[in-house]
């Protein structure tokens, strides 16, 4: 009789299914896919340390979703914490999210994200020999036009150990040719926007711009008393602290009339001779790029030859 019943038993089994007495666990393939409820306000994937990450619900989403998560590498059920606030990332971690509707379990999804392990901003160790400053297809160089934000952006990707820019805010200004290092700069906090969100990426990068974005490469503290004993046109000026530390080290002076004059821009053979200064860049040897507009006894021929010369 016991033999019988072992092998009527799966047959009866199979017609108790098919004829709907019986249901079986829900399979991971019927379940909410957490993937489609849940948005990042950042991709998984290297991120500055301590990085807040957030989880939103997708538009469309159940009005009772909630998402459980864990971040020590176990597998999330109703009763892991609940998310209310943004995470940090201030280590290397997993972070492993399930949605919840009510009673109804969505799927698992895994978030790996590894902290940077260089500071961010600092100088390559190589900067001393990359190509980061052209001229244009017209053969020009333009050494006395102001250099743009966007140019300086682009040329110091180059020069700095960056991010891949996926967490930087976005502006609705940018050119698409310039989106990346802007980004990348932007993640770094080197630079950022204006307070009507955009970037203004085609205006004129000042000397006290400049001067903040050097002082946070380099990672000087503020010199303000020193900048305003130097020069009477800085006083009360927001970056009087970064002024008076560019200039305490050196890299940049004031003018023979005492003035500092923070707003004026910086034009392109200055930003070369000021990066070349600061990288370490030396006269080089090797095939001279000639441009129209810049001979042989401009005063920075030099620094306009060596910034465009890749000695890899």
């Amino acid at each position: 009789m016991n033999r019988l019943l072992k092998h009527l038993f799966p047959l009866v089994l199979a017609a108790a299914l098919l004829c709907g007495l019986l249901v079986p666990a829900a399979s991971a393939a019927s379940k909410p896919q957490t993937a489609e409820l849940v948005v990042l306000n950042f991709p998984a994937g290297p991120v500055l340390k301590d990085s807040k990450l957030t989880l939103t619900a997708a538009e469309g989403a159940p009005s009772n979703l909630t998402f459980r998560y864990t971040t020590d590498g176990s597998t999330p059920t109703k009763n892991s914490t609940k998310y209310t606030s943004p995470i940090v990332i201030g280590k290397d971690m997993t972070v492993k999210v399930m949605a919840l509707s009510g009673s109804t379990q969505g799927t698992v999804e895994s978030y790996t994200f590894t902290v940077y392990t260089t500071r961010l901003g600092s100088l390559k160790e190589n900067a001393a020999s990359i190509r980061y400053l052209m001229g244009y297809s017209d053969g020009t160089f333009c050494p006395d036009q102001p250099i743009t934000r966007y140019e300086v952006a682009q040329a110091l990707t180059y020069l700095l150990e960056l991010g891949d820019g996926s967490t930087a805010q976005h502006f609705p200004d940018m050119h698409a040719q310039y989106q990346t290092a802007v980004a990348k700069l932007v993640e770094a906090g080197l630079i950022s926007g204006y307070p009507d969100g955009t970037f203004l990426g085609n205006v004129s990068m000042t000397r006290a711009q400049m001067c903040k974005i050097l002082c946070l490469i380099l990672d000087y503290k503020e010199e303000a008393d020193l900048a305003e004993r130097s020069f009477p046109d800085v006083k009360d000026h927001w970056a009087i602290g970064y002024i008076g530390a560019l200039v305490k080290s050196g890299y940049l002076k004031g003018y023979d009339d005492g003035t500092f004059r923070p707003d004026r821009a910086v034009s392109r053979a200055e930003f070369a001779a000021l990066i070349n200064r600061i990288a370490g860049r030396k006269d080089v040897e090797g095939d001279v790029l000639e441009y129209i507009d810049v001979l042989f006894d401009f005063w920075a021929y030099d620094d306009i030859h060596n910034a465009a010369l890749n000695l890899e």
